[in-house]
C-alpha cells in the first residue's frame, strides 16, 4: 500500500482498492499506509523536536527537585509509547481514540514540562 501511494498514503477513510489493503499491527506502518512517507516525516519531525527540546535542557532538571520526577515520568511514558508502537498500532488508530488522545496529550505535558523548568532556570538565574 505504501509502495502504491508513497508521498500522501491513502487517507483515514480506508483504501481505495479494496484488494491492497492489509492491517498492520505497527504505529509507523500504520502512519505510512494512511498519511505517506510525508505524514511519517512530520510525526518523525514532531517526535525528534519534543524529544531533542528534552534532552538539550536535561540538566536542568537534576537540580529541580519537585520537577524532576515529573518531567522524567512524562518523557520515559513518550519512550515507552514510541517503543510499544513497534509492536502494536493502537496509538495511532482511530478506532481507539482514547489512546491517541493520550498519547498526544502526553506530548503536551511533556513539552510543558520542559518550558517550565526552562522557565524556572531562567527565572532563578537572574533573581
Amino acid at each position: 500500500l505504501i509502495t502504491r501511494y508513497p508521498l500522501f498514503g491513502v487517507g483515514f477513510a480506508g483504501s481505495p482498492d479494496l484488494d491492497l489493503y492489509l492491517g498492520v499491527a505497527m504505529v509507523y506502518l500504520t502512519i505510512g499506509q494512511q498519511m505517506g512517507l510525508l505524514g511519517l516525516a512530520a510525526f518523525t519531525a514532531v517526535i525528534g523536536t519534543v524529544l531533542g527540546y528534552a534532552f538539550i535542557n536535561r540538566h536542568i532538571f537534576k537540580n529541580d527537585e519537585r520537577l524532576d520526577p515529573v518531567w522524567l515520568g512524562l518523557h520515559a511514558a513518550i519512550i515507552s509509547g514510541l517503543v510499544a508502537g513497534i509492536f502494536d498500532h493502537y496509538l495511532f488508530n482511530l478506532e481507539f481514540l482514547h489512546a491517541v488522545t493520550a498519547f498526544w496529550m502526553l506530548l503536551g505535558l511533556a513539552t510543558a514540562a520542559t518550558r517550565l523548568g526552562v522557565a524556572n532556570a531562567t527565572l532563578t538565574d537572574t533573581v
